[in-house]
């Protein structure tokens, strides 16, 4: 249970900082972020927290199915996730950021069936992804990257665990061509700066 802890106390390090950066690296007056695969709301709270620390209003886009993973989405690596979200309720979610709800949008179902929304952002400044899936993975990458501002941030929540080995793979191949920087980091995480 400690090393648990400890785990998750280095993981949302990382999301706090990496969101912090992105807040300081776009200053505007209001910054949009998305998170793709939020669970209980706890990393989020951390990013959250952190671009308010920069000074900058946030606008969080909170995408999630509040109710497992569709077991045909997923390559057999993935498979063992199958039934560990099915507890998750979106009221418990929003009990859990209580203090930021004037600035979140929740987007309740799978991905890509729920982008192209009319509320969506134009632009972004932090991107999390933790979805324990890859072809979800590389959707949300697909629709959001370009609306990704210069300075801005991808965490990866999946990326270095032996469960996500063709997630690691299909990241890799998908940020070949793009400017920037992908550094693995050692809890499992991966951040890409866009340059």
């Amino acid at each position: 249970m400690v090393s648990k802890i400890k785990d998750l106390m280095w993981r949302h390090y990382i999301v706090y900082w990496s969101a912090l950066y992105a807040a300081n690296s776009n200053k505007h007056e209001r910054v949009n972020v998305v998170e793709c695969g939020v669970c209980d709301g706890i990393a989020i709270f951390y990013a959250l927290s952190a671009i308010g620390k920069a000074g900058v209003i946030p606008h969080a886009f909170l995408y999630d199915t509040w109710e497992g993973i569709k077991m045909e989405r997923l390559v057999n690596e993935e498979k063992s996730w199958k039934d560990d979200y099915s507890y998750l309720q979106v009221n418990n979610t929003k009990r859990n950021l209580e203090g930021f709800m004037d600035n979140i949008t929740f987007i309740k179902g799978y991905i890509p069936d729920t982008f192209n929304r009319k509320d969506e952002p134009e632009q972004i400044s932090w991107l999390h992804i933790d979805l324990n899936s890859s072809k979800p993975t590389i959707e949300s990458l697909e629709y959001y990257f370009d609306r990704l501002l210069t300075g801005g941030v991808v965490l990866f929540d999946d990326y270095g665990s032996s469960s996500f080995i063709t997630t690691r793979k299909l990241v890799n191949d998908w940020f070949k061509d793009k400017k920037g920087l992908l550094l693995p980091m050692p809890t499992g995480q991966a951040i890409f700066f866009k340059f």
